[in-house]
């Protein structure tokens, strides 16, 4: 499989229970992490199957710093509460305090730098949008030097946004429906991919494709889970 080092790398990785997608993942986390770069989980505590990472905060800059190398989990609601930011009133050098709603995505965008962090079960505390803190982490990882890899159970619980600045996309077995509002030509591209492991997880259950959605090529097809 490519190696997932190289920085600004946005993937999305489809597959049902039992595909092997928790084995990928697994796979490029510790390949980043051997590279010497920290690695960040975000997923619920009740997620058995990453047990031995120790669950740090990122709620300050100095604390995401300390994790230098290795793997870390992140509880995302361990990262949701409200706090106050002052905001320049329009047309007026006044300022106003102003309570805004805080997550996950507000802490790894201001304090995670040069990293890659996994987001399993994104659903689960992204909503249906990309949007808030949510877009703003995207819209910068470029220069906080991060590589995302979404973890999903199908293509409709995806986004639609997500889709426009993906990097890579790593399918395997899934049983749902495209999102109806996906970009028409990424939407044809993952129904012809869909079309290719239906075809092939007769004979594999583990069989998926790995697709460069940046330069439009297959990267590794089929994928050893």
């Amino acid at each position: 499989m490519k190696k997932h080092t190289r920085l600004s790398q946005q993937i999305i990785l489809i597959g049902t229970n039992g595909t092997g997608k928790t084995s990928i993942a697994t796979e490029i986390m510790n390949r980043t992490a051997a590279n010497g770069r920290p690695v960040f989980i975000v997923h619920a505590e009740k997620e058995e199957k990453y047990d031995p990472v120790p669950f740090v905060s990122i709620k300050n800059r100095q604390d995401a710093a300390k994790c230098k190398r290795g793997i870390f989990a992140i509880r995302p609601t361990d990262h949701e509460f409200h706090r106050v930011i002052k905001k320049k009133y329009e047309h007026s050098d006044k300022v106003k305090e102003e309570e805004v709603p805080t997550n996950v995505f507000t802490y790894i965008e201001e304090n995670v730098h040069n990293a890659l962090i996994v987001f399993d079960d994104v659903r689960n505390y992204s909503g249906n949008q990309v949007q808030g803190f949510f877009k703003k982490m995207l819209v910068n990882r470029r220069q906080n030097r991060q590589d995302f890899l979404f973890m999903y159970h199908g293509t409709s619980d995806t986004p639609p946004g997500l889709w426009a600045n993906a990097t890579d996309f790593i399918l395997l077995n899934t049983n749902d429906d495209i999102p109806p509002r996906i970009n028409p030509t990424k939407k044809q591209l993952i129904q012809s991919l869909r079309a290719i492991v239906k075809e092939n997880v007769v004979h594999n259950p583990f069989f998926g494709i790995h697709y460069d959605l940046k330069h439009n090529r297959l990267i590794e097809y089929p994928i050893a889970a």
